[in-house]
């Protein structure tokens, strides 16, 4: 309220807010009489009967229903129920977006903690904070989106890379028998828009030397806008592919902006391309002997 008298609503307004009134509640109960104010020693005498339980459960439940108020007396816009946005969607959709919400809520909310494991601790803590109060996450993501940048991308993004989530993931993965990281060098002199080191991910049931001879494997260029998201971000669905379809999935990991301006990771996606198809493979390990026949795979940008 504090900013909106003073025109400038904003999160330091809100600070200033919380601190006053938290002083205000500290010299109230250090200063006032225990019973109160004259007007409350009815009150006071009217609470004796009941314990400090029935006591707490009464106050919040008041707050609650004031809180609730416009719902509970019908005041809130009426909604046409076919227009309803829980009627447009499955239920599991509508479950599904509820729980990214509050991920990206909490994500959101732990922006600023370091070091990293204890952000980390908090954002799993506050995203299930967040699954009980969902419209306050809905409130805290549209304050966020309407400034997006680069970083709150890959924060929101990149929950794969989250320790909990990651383990989740790998608990519910199918079992492979390659999964690792190659480096692969571009070079101007062979024609590349740059010196740069690549590195691929490669996901396959088989072993690596399955994957010398494989003569087909899929090259993936995981999307993110050109500004987030790795081959891990995307290893939950990559590697259930490369289970039920038993080719070899190599997946680039290309210079992002802003660091790298577009169309800078475009062009190593290109020229990553163009090298394993100069070398027929051999610059991922492939023997070489055929030229191996490419599906090209991605999502998004």
């Amino acid at each position: 309220m504090l900013g909106h008298i003073a025109g400038r609503p904003s999160p330091s307004w809100d600070k200033i807010q919380a601190v006053v009134v938290l002083c205000m509640s500290y010299i109230a109960l250090r200063k006032m009489p225990a019973q109160g104010p004259r007007p409350f020693k009815s009150v006071h005498q009217f609470l004796k009967k009941y314990t400090p339980w029935q006591i707490l459960i009464g106050a919040l439940t008041t707050l609650y229903a004031a809180h609730h108020a416009d719902i509970l007396l019908g005041l809130t816009p009426a909604e046409n129920e076919k227009k309803m946005f829980s009627r447009r969607y499955t239920r599991g959709y509508t479950r599904g977006l509820w729980v990214l919400s509050a991920l990206d809520a909490g994500f959101f909310m732990s922006e600023n903690i370091r070091p990293k494991p204890l952000r980390d601790t908090l954002s799993a803590i506050f995203s299930v904070y967040y699954l009980f109060f969902p419209k306050r996450a809905v409130e805290k993501n549209h304050m966020m989106l309407s400034t997006i940048t680069a970083p709150h991308m890959r924060l929101s993004w990149e929950k794969m890379l989250h320790p909990v989530i990651r383990t989740m993931t790998w608990i519910n993965s199918p079992r492979l028998g390659v999964k690792k990281e190659i480096r692969v060098q571009l070079s101007k002199e062979h024609g590349s828009h740059s010196d740069a080191i690549i590195t691929l991910t490669i996901f396959f049931k088989g072993t690596m030397e399955e994957f010398a001879k494989a003569d087909t494997f899929i090259l993936d260029f995981p999307g993110g806008g050109f500004v987030a998201m790795k081959p891990k971000c995307h290893a939950d669905y990559l590697m259930a592919w490369a289970a039920q379809t038993e080719v070899p999935i190599v997946s680039v990991e290309y210079k992002k902006a802003p660091e790298h301006p577009f169309p800078h990771g475009l062009n190593e996606c290109f020229d990553i391309y163009k090298l394993i198809v100069e070398t027929r493979g051999q610059c991922i390990g492939l023997e070489g002997i055929h030229q191996p026949r490419i599906v090209l795979a991605g999502d998004s940008a």
